[in-house]
């Protein structure tokens, strides 16, 4: 017993982290753990060495778990008693929680320091919960592993062209722009009375198509992508895991080296790739170029990790900062790229209007969430909407301007909005949900192949075609519903025309 060694600490450092990783091992790689270990790590050796200065080693490793437990239970523990009432008034907020969980450390360490039991039975009794708790969540994580392979995406393509070869240094860069969750014109309407024809009229007198009823061909940006940047269904994907199935990791990988990103690379393209700030699409380990400029909670995981925290009274705020900045910085960056030398195919994922960050005039928006299934404002979604129509407005002016060779742009939402919730799945919320904004900007009269209901699926497709000398049958223009409690299991499936 004397020889029990005090390792429990550090165990549960590195399992509140490890448990993320398991418990979202469909969106997060092991690289975005590396820096909230070691900040874990680091985190509980100076809480140890602090204790330290008023209790013996064992005692002081029992007030650090202590206190490790505790911070990482206080965002679960927050959310789940949040909104519990006594006689209209809210029990549980941060300021009583916070001041509960000081009353339980205090407690702790007036026990602790009065205590002249040595604790070691508790100690190895620590080490072994520890020990099994990390064993647990790496048993999960290899079992996710094992049963989530990769998804074999099939390239039906013809080869290109002899001509098309030839003509490689008359190719147009290439901007695939996706606006989260912005609505067709329609819906604006008809969901939140806001008139979107200026903006609309635009586009048309900037040379854009816009095809006035199109759909997404999925409700979810990670279904919505992986079927758009692969051109083609997820169909062989859906047979691989089973409709019951909730991982996302296989779809997420598809984002990485995409068809559609093998195709430019065979051409000679440079893939320029800006980071959201969104899981999937916040790395591209193939990108020529990638802007991910450093951000103090810069990954979704970091962003969920430490809204788990007692850190979480504060991060949501942190969270607003950088996703602001984020876009800010991409916009900016993004009109410096037809100044790259050579061809450019440029992919970015803005998160708005999904969730709006903007007042109308670019002013700070703060947020009671920052969870994309959440119901937001009317009000703040066409305030972000007329922001966001301002800078792409700009950001159109420069590319089209500085660009040498006429590009092709595919301004696309990814699907539409929800201005009632997802609570219940009505044929109302299927119709608002898929109905999306989607123009293109194809030069020397490509545009005549295009036509009004056009889903994301077939962009590509009909663009290779028309400008690569390629073969790609256009797909049927089709939508497929499902809801995020099982997003494989299509309940609504339609054409679109």
């Amino acid at each position: 017993m004397r020889k029990t060694p005090v390792l429990h600490p550090f165990l549960f450092a590195l399992y509140f982290i490890i448990f993320i990783w398991a418990y979202n091992a469909s969106e997060i790689s092991f690289s975005e753990i590396v820096l909230p270990i070691f900040v874990s790590l680091f985190f509980t050796t100076a809480s140890f060495m602090f204790f330290r200065l008023w209790l013996d080693n064992v005692k002081a490793a029992v007030m650090t778990s202590s206190l490790l437990i505790l911070f990482f239970s206080y965002g679960h523990v927050y959310n789940l008693t949040q909104g519990i009432r006594m006689f209209s008034f809210e029990i549980v907020r941060h300021r009583s929680l916070s001041l509960l969980y000081i009353c339980i450390l205090t407690s702790i360490f007036i026990i602790l320091k009065k205590r002249k039991s040595n604790f070691l039975k508790i100690t190895r009794y620590l080490n072994y919960v520890a020990i099994i708790l990390i064993a647990i969540a790496l048993i999960n994580l290899a079992g996710y592993t094992i049963k989530n392979t990769t998804w074999n995406i099939s390239n039906d393509a013809g080869l290109l062209s002899p001509q098309a070869l030839s003509e490689k240094s008359k190719f147009p860069d290439v901007y695939y722009i996706i606006l989260d969750g912005y609505p067709r014109a329609d819906v604006l309407a008809e969901a939140y009375s806001y008139d979107n024809s200026s903006f609309i009229s635009m586009l048309k007198s900037k040379g854009f198509y816009v095809a006035s009823n199109s759909r997404s061909n999925y409700p979810m940006t990670f279904l919505s992508l992986a079927s758009s940047l692969n051109m083609q269904y997820l169909d062989k994907l859906v047979e691989k895991v089973g409709p019951g199935a909730k991982g996302k990791r296989i779809p997420n990988e598809a984002y990485q080296n995409s068809l559609l990103q093998r195709f430019f690379k065979r051409l000679g393209y440079k893939t320029i790739y800006f980071a959201s700030g969104w899981g999937p699409t916040n790395r591209n380990k193939y990108a020529d170029i990638e802007f991910k400029k450093f951000c103090l909670l810069s990954s979704e995981v970091i962003s969920n990790l430490v809204g788990s925290t007692w850190l979480q009274p504060f991060s949501l705020r942190f969270i607003e900062m950088d996703a602001r900045k984020r876009i800010l910085d991409a916009f900016a960056e993004l009109k410096n790229i037809p100044d790259i030398d050579g061809q450019k195919f440029t992919f970015v994922h803005f998160l708005i209007p999904h969730t709006p960050l903007f007042k109308k005039n670019g002013e700070p928006l703060s947020l009671s969430s920052f969870s994309l299934k959440a119901k937001v404002s009317k009000d703040d979604y066409i305030n972000q909407i007329i922001f966001l129509n301002k800078k792409v407005e700009e950001l159109l002016d420069s590319i089209l301007s500085k660009s040498k060779v006429d590009p092709i742009i595919i301004l696309q939402a990814d699907h539409g909005s929800a201005s009632d919730g997802w609570q219940v799945i009505t044929k109302e919320l299927v119709q608002e949900r898929t109905a999306i904004l989607n123009a293109y900007h194809l030069p020397d009269n490509g545009s005549r192949y295009l036509y009004k209901s056009i889903t994301p699926v077939n962009s590509f497709r009909l663009i290779f075609n028309s400008y690569f000398g390629t073969n790609y049958k256009l797909l049927p223009d089709r939508v497929y519903f499902s809801t995020y409690d099982y997003p494989y299991k299509f309940t609504e499936e339609f054409d679109n025309n």
